[in-house]
């Protein structure tokens, strides 16, 4: 019931855009992927709007929230009722988009919490937003400095969390997982809206879905906040090809508006992305111009207003960005040559595309682009994915703000897409040129046989997409992180073991790395998000004592030496697992073992008694 009431809070945004503008030609699969959308774009467009304005989300605004939204619901609903068809083909929808939401959870159920790494900074996020009733300034007491980070995930993870009474931490991994399996529906949407055709868009659902390595993997890393993009940005991508088509209904351009102003808010690359392809629109509109040596400004104003309008609401939060960011964004272009030391690069681009399957639907989505570019069809998409195929090599042109791996993370959207209408425009093709009604039965029977065997082979082998080496958390560390959260005082310091996380920073090992966004208690690593708080001489500290946490080299004065610097005034210690051991801190004046969860140990440190030593 829980989660039901929580995806109901959060989906009310949607479902009131859908009773009362929603009714159009869109198929309920695609309904359904815009409820999703808009729902979250206007969560975060709500969330920046609360706090420019200084109003927390309250218990009260909560209640006139529910309440609102619901009669607004039912009111558009009844207002609607003959426009808003319930019938066999919506029920169908929303038991595929279920079922994928259940395939997309059983994937996650070893994981006690989110993985890997950035999951801490989001959970961190989202705990913190619950709070604080919204959007926030900073993150302290947990972290010092400001908070300017693209949102968009977290706000509406804080509201799910909120309504559903779940833990920020569970939260972000239920609604992460729910979101994978909202960008297949999402890329649904564009792939209808494209082509036109359901049978296609279907396919590249299926295959992003089962098939494609990304976006399952992301659940290893943690990339909530990029799969969120990648849910919202094809939905934009999509209405803005409605609109320059022709398209001018009220709810196509409002929820244009709300889907430019979420990607904004989500995620700077999937932002960077939807420019491009807005700029593509451009392009043809001033090619389609110039051949018929006449301007449609109609067709151009319509496209533009909801986007510049999408723009303009987010500029409050870019210029915070501006501001706090350093002004380190750039995005000049470079050459890199096919150098010796780029090999391993390639290696990485092959593991983000996936395995032989995948490299064959990478080809297939290749010579989809090619044939399309021939017909002169979908020229605009084909252009726009070439542009990422390219900026995703190893070698040639580069963008310094997104390196070529970036590209690499999100090539599954274009490869579903245009892999799908290669084999659905192959199949056609042979379907045509067949005599008889049974060669072109034979001819349907061998591309279905085909396209179920892609499907169930690639997800047999997507079945579990999780790096069992991304996993820090097993249930020795839940047991003592819940036993910390109940019976140490909310200014408890911890050391914890570290491990290099690139750039000069140090990450956590196994649990104790969740000592601070689970307990809300400071760690010597609290987190990678220390190097937002623009401070110099806390990010060296921090840098300098996860440094020394890691090259201990199980030396009992040194570790004395690093906790009397840091002043922590316990340890978690999780056997095998970094440099110190309670072999080591048995060794220690002052240290005393509080409790034991099989190989995680929970230590208090007696500072005056260890450091006058």
């Amino acid at each position: 019931m829980n989660h039901a009431a929580g995806m109901l809070g959060v989906l009310l945004p949607g479902l009131c855009w859908w009773a009362w503008l929603g009714h159009n030609a869109d198929d309920p699969a695609e309904k359904l992927a815009g409820i999703f959308g808009v729902s979250i774009s206007a969560v975060a467009v709500a969330a920046l709007f609360f706090y420019l304005m200084k109003l927390p989300f309250g218990p009260n605004k909560q209640i006139a929230y529910w309440i609102g939204g619901s009669l607004l619901f039912l009111l558009g609903v009844l207002y609607n009722r003959k426009k808003l068809a319930f019938n066999k083909e919506f029920l169908l929808a929303f038991a595929a988009f279920a079922a994928l939401c259940v395939w997309r959870l059983w994937q996650a159920r070893e994981l006690l919490l989110p993985n890997w790494v950035d999951s801490l900074h989001h959970s961190l996020i989202v705990r913190k937003m619950v709070e604080a009733g919204g959007l926030t300034a900073s993150l302290e007491p947990y972290l010092p400095g400001n908070f300017y980070y693209h949102y968009g995930f977290h706000s509406f993870t804080a509201l799910y969390s909120l309504f559903s009474r779940q833990f920020a931490p569970f939260a972000v991994l239920f609604m992460g997982q729910i979101i994978s399996a909202g960008v297949s529906l999402s890329i649904y949407a564009f792939s209808k809206t494209l082509t036109k055709d359901w049978k296609t868009a279907t396919l590249a659902a299926l295959i992003s879905a089962f098939v494609t390595k990304m976006p399952g993997y992301y659940l290893s890393w943690g990339r909530y906040t990029l799969l969120a993009g990648m849910l919202l940005m094809p939905l934009a991508m999509a209405l803005g090809l409605k609109v320059y088509r022709g398209e001018r209904k009220a709810g196509s351009l409002l929820a244009l508006f709300l889907l430019t102003a979420g990607t904004l808010l989500t995620h700077y690359f999937n932002a960077f992305l939807l420019a491009a392809w807005f700029v593509a629109l451009g392009l043809a509109w001033l090619l389609k111009s110039a051949a018929s040596k006449k301007l449609d400004w109609k067709t151009i104003f319509y496209l533009a207003t909801p986007i510049v309008l999408g723009l303009l609401v987010t500029l409050p939060w870019y210029w915070r960005i501006f501001q706090f960011s350093g002004q380190r964004a750039s995005l000049a272009v470079g050459f890199v040559s096919a150098a010796e030391d780029r090999a391993q690069q390639w290696t990485y681009l092959g593991f983000l595309i996936g395995n032989q399957l995948n490299l064959v639907l990478a080809i297939a989505a290749g010579a989809g682009v090619l044939w399309s570019l021939l017909r002169k069809k979908q020229i605009s998409f084909s252009v726009w994915a070439l542009w990422v195929g390219l900026f995703s090599l190893p070698v040639g042109l580069q963008l310094s703000s997104f390196r070529h791996d970036y590209f690499g993370l999100i090539l599954f959207f274009p490869i579903s897409i245009m892999s799908a209408s290669f084999l659905v425009d192959l199949a056609s093709f042979f379907y045509e040129k067949m005599e008889g009604a049974f060669a072109k039965t034979a001819v349907k029977g061998i591309a279905l046989a085909f396209m179920l065997f892609v499907l169930i082979f690639g997800g047999w082998a997507s079945r579990n997409p999780i790096n069992k080496a991304t996993i820090l958390v097993d249930q020795d560390d839940l047991d003592a992180l819940n036993w910390i959260d109940n019976h140490l005082p909310a200014d408890a310091r911890f050391f914890i073991n570290t491990a290099p996380w690139g750039f000069g920073l140090y990450r956590g090992v196994d649990g104790g790395a969740w000592i601070t966004p689970y307990t809300g208690r400071w760690a010597v690593v609290p987190t990678d998000f220390y190097v937002f708080a623009n401070n110099r001489d806390y990010e060296q500290a921090l840098i300098s004592w996860g440094k020394k946490a890691l090259y201990l080299n199980e030396n009992p004065p040194v570790l004395a030496g690093l906790i009397c610097d840091a002043r922590t005034s316990h340890l978690y210690i999780k056997e095998g697992f970094g440099g110190v051991t309670s072999k080591i801190l048995s060794l220690l004046s002052g240290t005393q073992k509080l409790v034991v969860f099989n190989r995680v140990s929970v230590w208090s440190i007696n500072l005056s008694l260890l450091c006058c030593n």
